[in-house]
């Protein structure tokens, strides 16, 4: 796994994709706790160096059942072990005491990414680089997106496939750090890691996933692709305006985000999911944007 990691590290900076053994293991799968009617998620994307900002407009927002980091934890790199120092970027987050759902970015890969694995910290779940979660109203497959972007393997087809397969839950949702579509620069280049993501949508529309969580791009947005609906969440650090506004772009209707930081939230119900773009108080910025379950 070491040897993998390093790999992939020096690949992010040479662009040179080499191809990585597939999975050949089940996904592991862990459980999310639905408490009452609804369950309400915080999607937190690159948010690396603004934890404490992003943090108290999470808590401005409760009830939060769960946060999915969508990658990037840390910059400008990822931890190194399971006593780096860097850890503490993230303690506000793990201080609100709220199930901390994570994948890995690109730049947690110039770290050691493994050391986010099974890491010993409070609130943290990371259980393997690709993983499940399995709720009473949603399923949920969590990609490592970064050899998938990087034409390394295609382990994150094989795991949508696999988390679906079987899945009863009224939503499937996928959750990876690169963007499937996008206003932003990541939405078009590099145009090969561009195209190699958009190879994930035929997959999740066979599989009836009604949702992509992503950031990498460093702004805000609701993108419906008929289906599924993409939320790019990655402006939780350093928010870059969009490139342009794309036609499936439901929210922003402009390439300017006001916002020093913010976040996503969902909503699931049985009916309906709710989805609302919020800033570093908490504040709702757009939204809820209202969809009813197909299924």
């Amino acid at each position: 796994m070491a040897a993998r990691a390093i790999l992939l590290a020096v690949l992010l900076f040479s662009g040179t994709p080499a191809i990585l053994p597939a999975q050949t293991h089940a996904t592991p799968a862990v459980r999310m706790t639905v408490r009452g009617d609804s369950l309400r998620i915080a999607v937190v994307g690159d948010a690396g160096i603004e934890t404490d900002t992003i943090s108290r407009g999470i808590a401005a927002s409760k009830p939060i059942d769960a946060i999915i980091l969508v990658g990037d934890n840390f910059y400008p790199c990822g931890v190194k072990s399971a006593t780096d120092k860097k850890w503490h970027v993230i303690d506000a987050l793990t201080a609100l005491d709220i199930p901390i759902y994570a994948v890995l970015g690109n730049h947690d890969y110039c770290g050691k990414p493994d050391a986010q694995v099974n890491a010993h910290v409070p609130n943290w779940i990371m259980p393997a680089h690709n993983y499940a979660i399995r709720s009473d109203l949603a399923d949920f497959a969590m990609l490592d997106t970064t050899p998938y972007a990087l034409g390394a393997n295609r382990n994150a087809e094989d795991v949508v496939r696999e988390v679906f397969a079987s899945s009863k839950a009224t939503w499937r949702i996928v959750v990876g750090h690169h963007v499937v579509a996008s206003s932003g620069w990541h939405g078009m280049f590099p145009r090969k890691e561009a195209a190699r993501m958009r190879r994930l949508l035929p997959i999740m529309r066979s599989e009836h996933v009604d949702l992509y969580l992503g950031g990498h791009d460093h702004h805000e947005e609701l993108l419906d692709l008929a289906p599924p609906l993409i939320v790019v969440s990655g402006a939780a650090s350093d928010p870059v305006p969009m490139v342009t506004v794309r036609d499936q772009t439901i929210w922003p209707h402009t390439t300017h985000f006001s916002e020093r930081v913010g976040f996503s939230v969902i909503e699931l119900t049985r009916t309906q999911i709710a989805i609302e773009f919020r800033n570093s108080h908490g504040g709702r910025v757009a939204g809820p944007f209202r969809y009813p379950a197909k299924r």
